[in-house]
């Protein structure tokens, strides 16, 4: 019996469950490591750390007499007896930002995905209910975008599903490249964005549709930059678009085009966000406000995009989380179908030097060594 644990011992060493050998049948599965844990775990941390300096950024301002005033505005509100949802909102983010890196650094699979949808749902509430003013009087932002033309607010849910979809697709398929549930995500969110930029939703003279915005800002002459910008946003929504629609079917490559997919998506947020600074700062320049309200408008933008942006981020990176998790790892398909699980060639060399070390130390027969030696070079 000590020879047989000794031979236990060194197969979960090498990373396989050889219990059922001796009685015969194939050894039992064993779970394989998820190289992406880790890729999703530093992500999250990362995120979390947006997060966190969106709220501990300051904003600066010209004070009275002239100089430069310094203030932390999630921290003011503390003081000044401000209603208790004014405040919650202020400090969410950097509750948020430390719950996330937390959960990241300490949790996983489903539970974890659940804490970031949960956050991300949370932060939308609170969002949508906030007054203003502070008082029953005020609008909320869910009042305003009652506001909007039903036209305007189909468009922006059709643009707020796609982009979801797309995330979702484009992440879960890089991944689980084999995960078909994550092609079809990507896929509809693909088709929702072609439906999104062909809405009739602008009027007729900023071009109808959204595709013709930026020709018809960049033909008028004015807003170049912005101009531009739509137009390579537009772009990359386009880019990710087609690259999920492509990777609904099984490929070899399904694991890159999900990466090239997300990768098109970060560049488009980072470039309708560039362009949007741009302008702001140029219309500042232009109507002679000074260097130091210019650099307060930057400050200030800067931190809302790293509080806004990172907290409505999280409903589709749990949403995905969730996904990735429920998905079970398996090979990278292939035109074929699914292809047989290997072992690497180092990890057969060091199986193999332990079941030779068993067997020079008699622990183990030579008929033993040979039937383990055996099913390890099948393997390869």
């Amino acid at each position: 019996m000590l020879w047989r644990r000794r031979v236990r011992a060194a197969e979960a060493a090498a990373g396989s469950d050889g219990r059922r050998n001796y009685y015969g049948g194939p050894p039992r599965p064993v779970a394989r490591y998820d190289s992406g844990q880790d890729m999703r775990r530093q992500a999250l941390v990362w995120l979390g750390v947006v997060i966190l300096i969106g709220f501990f950024m300051p904003v600066i301002g010209p004070s009275m007499d002239g100089g430069v005033t310094i203030e932390f505005p999630n921290f003011a509100v503390l003081g000044g007896g401000a209603p208790g949802h004014v405040i919650l909102l202020a400090l969410y983010p950097g509750i948020a930002g430390l719950i996330v890196i937390l959960v990241a650094s300490l949790s996983s699979g489903p539970g974890r995905s659940a804490v970031l949808m949960g956050l991300g749902a949370l932060f939308l509430i609170l969002l949508l209910t906030f007054q203003p003013e502070g008082r029953r009087g005020g609008m909320s932002l869910a009042d305003a975008l009652s506001q909007i033309p039903p036209s305007i607010t189909a468009f922006l849910m059709i643009l707020l599903f796609a982009f979801v979809g797309l995330f979702v697709g484009s992440r879960v398929r890089f991944y689980r490249p084999a995960s078909q549930v994550a092609a079809i995500i990507g896929a509809v969110g693909g088709i929702l964005c072609f439906m999104s930029l062909l809405l009739p939703v602008l009027p007729s003279e900023a071009g109808g549709i959204f595709l013709v915005a930026p020709f018809k800002i960049l033909g008028e002459g004015g807003g170049v930059v912005m101009g531009l910008g739509l137009l390579g946003t537009i772009a990359c929504l386009v880019g990710s678009s087609i690259l999920c629609i492509m990777n609904v079917r099984p490929r070899r490559d399904a694991e890159s085009l999900g990466q090239r997919a997300s990768q098109f998506l970060v560049i488009a947020l980072v470039t309708f966000g560039v362009c949007i600074l741009i302008e702001m700062i140029r219309g500042l320049t232009q109507a002679g406000a000074p260097g130091i309200a210019v650099l307060a408008v930057f400050l200030a933008l800067v931190k809302g995009a790293c509080c806004l942006v990172g907290l409505l981020l999280l409903l589709p990176v749990g949403l995905s989380d969730l996904v990735v998790n429920l998905t079970p790892l398996a090979p990278s398909v292939t035109g074929g179908g699914p292809a047989a699980p290997s072992a690497p060639l180092d990890d057969v060399h060091v199986r193999l030097a332990r079941f030779k070390k068993l067997l020079d130390d008699g622990s183990i027969t030579q008929a033993e060594y040979d039937r383990k030696k055996s099913e390890l070079m099948q393997r390869l």
